[in-house]
């Protein structure tokens, strides 16, 4: 530090001057000083969680978006992709199985077994065919009706679905044409019915 005897001999400006020195802190200065550092420390954990919040949304949607991609590219390579199809479910008391086939193609996409209500449902038709009665009650089904307690097409008479209990024995011829176990002229007639012939 150059000894102030200098200026003894020197001659003061009239215009102040600003420079940024180092200055010593009072001990209020000093708790002020302390208060905004803890502040400052707060903050920037904020700021980091935010950052990494952020970081991890931009992640979640650049996954959503590669994972839009690899669906598009296996429909590109396989020429396919998967849609919403309308099916009907048929109902086999015999071999206590539903099947499930895609309106469309007419082919049979899921077999399951029968659930005890669905059998529940068939059971008056049932009982007929044990007791060696011939004349199976006949239901008619409306592909343009929707079933008025599930909403799917193909309501029966009653207004219900086969599902929900508009079935009867005559879905299993249904059944055996869409598995090609039936007649060969009602199969060809319920394909050309399908087809819009």
């Amino acid at each position: 530090m150059t000894d102030l005897k200098v200026l003894d001999d020197a001659v003061p400006a009239e215009v102040k001057t600003s420079r940024y020195l180092a200055c010593d802190l009072t001990e209020d200065e000093q708790r002020e000083r302390g208060l905004l550092l803890a502040n400052l420390g707060t903050e920037i954990d904020a700021t980091k969680a935010e950052a990494k919040r952020i970081a991890g949304e931009f992640k979640t949607k650049i996954e959503e978006i590669e994972g839009k991609a690899a669906m598009v590219r296996t429909m590109v390579l396989t020429r396919r992709e998967h849609r919403e199809t309308v099916c009907t479910e048929y109902f086999n008391t015999k071999k206590n199985e539903v099947y499930v086939a895609r309106d469309d193609l007419g082919t049979i996409v899921d077999t399951r077994p029968m659930t005890d209500r669905e059998r529940q449902m068939l059971l008056p038709n049932l009982a007929a065919r044990e007791n060696g009665d011939k004349k199976t009650p006949q239901v008619n089904i409306y592909e343009d009706r929707k079933c008025t307690e599930c909403g799917a097409k193909g309501a029966t008479d009653n207004g219900l679905c086969v599902r929900c209990g508009g079935g009867d024995a005559a879905i299993e011829e249904v059944v055996k044409d869409t598995l090609g176990i039936g007649d060969g002229q009602k199969r060809s007639r319920s394909r050309s019915a399908r087809a819009g012939n």
